[in-house]
């Protein structure tokens, strides 16, 4: 097997998404079926001491999906991933998702990378935390 291209503190193509709205939370809300209401309803979110409606954990976790399999392709595996949710995401934030590569080794064959990710929302915090571990199909890419 040819020599892997991933290195260790190499970053990730990012993911920014947004600006979140509440509109995109109640379509959430709908295709997950979480219906809690402190994702769609403003006066039941401050009610439970919130700023207002907040993102749901689960989509964030989604987000950071989406990122890894559009650098890893079709073809690539993600074999774990871990978060923790850390801070809020409210409507009007931009999240920005990224990471950095830990550690690469050979597992059967393929070469596997260890990841640091985040979510970070528009006003700089980091909203979560996550590791994860993905398998490459192919070469390793650094496209957007």
């Amino acid at each position: 097997m040819p020599q892997s291209k991933w290195r260790p503190g190499d970053e990730i193509p990012g993911l920014e998404f947004g600006p979140v709205t509440t509109e995109v939370l109640v379509r959430w809300a709908a295709v997950s079926g979480d219906y809690n209401r402190i994702h769609y309803d403003q006066e039941n979110a401050r009610a439970q001491g919130l700023p207002g409606v907040i993102m749901h954990g689960p989509f964030k976790l989604a987000l950071l999906c989406r990122m890894l399999t559009n650098w890893i392709g079709d073809q690539g595996l993600i074999r774990r991933i871990r978060v923790r949710y850390t801070a809020m995401d409210l409507p009007g934030d931009v999240v920005r998702l990224g990471g950095t590569i830990q550690s690469v080794k050979e597992v059967e064959g393929k070469q596997v990378a260890s990841l640091l990710l985040f979510a970070r929302n528009g006003r700089g915090e980091q909203t979560v935390t996550a590791d994860a571990e993905v398998e490459m199909a192919g070469e390793y890419s650094t496209k957007h």
